[in-house]
């Protein structure tokens, strides 16, 4: 859900304010079921004290105000002590005359009948009334339909900066846009994380740092084709989007490995440069393939949106399927020509290096 919370000084201004944003957020194509969260209403006796009649009386007010509480709940007269504990002693009518409106307003003070003091009458209030930072808020919200919930809170934001509202109110986009941005700043750290571990562990494998930036090659092409997918398909970078990307991390890198290890084993057997990228591409060429393949083939009915809840994972299907395609091609033809490129400078070097000695 998205909503907007529309503070102001008054409840009553808030409510009336937040009917212009209701409007403005119903006609939010990414939004459906806009309603303020607190909307119900109870009903409720309202007692006013009648002042200039109670000073022309000579009554005081705490007198007045004691009578009706004592038929109304009653009034807290002391304490009971016991040890560490206290327990509230409450004086007020016994039987059906307590909390009963009638006998309060028919008690007397100083002779005169409460109801004379007072006036009484039946009126709706809100049944719950939210307050920040000690000013009243009214909650208008939203249940987003589809595009996720930062495009949708976008849309929110455009659509009510042009409502006109009352001087001294105040609005603010809440809801799970705030959580998903605090979610998605905690993945993206994750996803740096991962890909430092990932080049550590990499290292210590392959004795070298060449290697392991070769295959960290994949990892921003892969996140890149997972991008490219959410914008094609309509979706917003969120933190379930996010997840997919991090998913497609762990994918990308697997592919490379694979593809490097056989292409170095040739190597290790004395064949060219040429020779065994193009063996090794040869062998793991099905492997990976089929890897990609049924990844796509498992979260597809995801980013169809199939099922109850379907479009929550849409995000995630469009960011592992761009990805994947991504990492194939990365790994069929861009890695192979880097690793050519970068053992072809390599001989060079060494070549120039012996040349010298010689």
């Amino acid at each position: 859900t998205v909503r907007v919370e529309v503070s102001a000084p008054k409840l009553s201004q808030s409510a009336r304010d937040a009917v212009a944003v209701r409007e403005a957020m119903d006609s939010v194509p990414t939004l459906a079921d806009v309603r303020d969260a607190f909307a119900g209403t109870e009903p409720q006796i309202e007692v006013t004290l009648l002042r200039d009649r109670i000073a022309q009386r000579n009554i005081p007010i705490n007198t007045v105000v004691n009578a009706l509480a004592g038929a109304l709940g009653g009034v807290r007269a002391s304490e009971l002590r016991e040890t560490d504990r206290r327990t509230p002693i409450q004086v007020r009518y016994a039987g059906t005359s307590n909390e009963n409106l009638d006998v309060a307003l028919a008690t007397t003070v100083s002779g005169v009948p409460v109801g004379q003091l007072v006036s009484a009458r039946e009126v709706r209030a809100p049944i719950e009334v939210v307050r920040v930072n000690q000013r009243p808020v009214t909650v208008v919200e939203g249940v987003v339909e589809r595009g996720g919930t930062a495009r949708a809170a976008a849309d929110v934001r455009r659509a009510v900066e042009g409502v006109q509202m009352t001087a001294g109110t105040q609005w603010s986009v809440t809801g799970a846009d705030q959580e998903q941005q605090r979610t998605s700043r905690e993945l993206g750290i994750v996803a740096l994380l991962s890909v430092a571990l990932v080049f550590l562990v990499l290292a210590g494998e392959f004795a070298s740092f060449t290697t392991p930036l070769l295959v960290m090659i994949t990892v921003p092409l892969a996140a890149a084709g997972g991008i490219v997918a959410l914008w094609i398909t309509g979706q917003s970078l969120n933190a379930v989007s996010l997840i997919g990307l991090v998913v497609m991390i762990g994918m990308a890198d697997n592919e490379a490995v694979v593809k490097l290890d056989a292409i170095q084993r040739f190597r290790a057997l004395g064949h060219s440069i040429d020779e065994a990228v193009k063996l090794g591409g040869r062998q793991r060429l099905r492997a990976i393939m089929m890897t990609a393949l049924t990844t796509i083939t498992g979260v597809l009915p995801l980013a169809f949106g199939w099922g109850s809840g379907g479009e929550l994972y849409q995000p995630l299907a469009a960011a592992i399927i761009g990805g994947s395609i991504t990492a194939m091609l990365v790994t069929f033809f861009l890695l192979p020509t880097a690793y050519a490129v970068v053992e072809r400078r390599r001989e060079r070097r060494a070549a120039a290096r012996g040349s010298v000695v010689a």
